[in-house]
């Protein structure tokens, strides 16, 4: 087992829990928290190795994933309502 702790100022809960997920089928994570970080207890479920370096890299991606709908969301569902309304009618 390995211990994973993540800043919280840092990463949202909502990216994690999507990588956590998307890793379901040869780890089992468990998340918890402390009052600065949330910390993963990973065990592998398969004979996979659990590769850190590549766990980071998806949740950065994921992040920003995030970061971006948030600021943009709405100006693509502007744009995406715009390009198909006259399919609609």
């Amino acid at each position: 087992m390995s211990t994973i702790k993540i800043g919280k100022n840092i990463y949202n809960i909502v990216s994690i829990q999507k990588i956590v997920y998307s890793l379901q089928e040869n780890f089992l994570i468990k998340i918890s928290e402390d009052e600065y970080n949330y910390i993963l207890d990973v065990i592998a479920i398969t004979d996979s190795f659990f590769d850190e370096k590549n766990f980071f890299k998806l949740l950065n991606e994921q992040q920003l994933r995030e970061i971006l709908n948030a600021q943009f969301g709405k100006l693509r569902e502007e744009i995406y309502h715009k390009a198909f309304s006259k399919f609609e009618e």
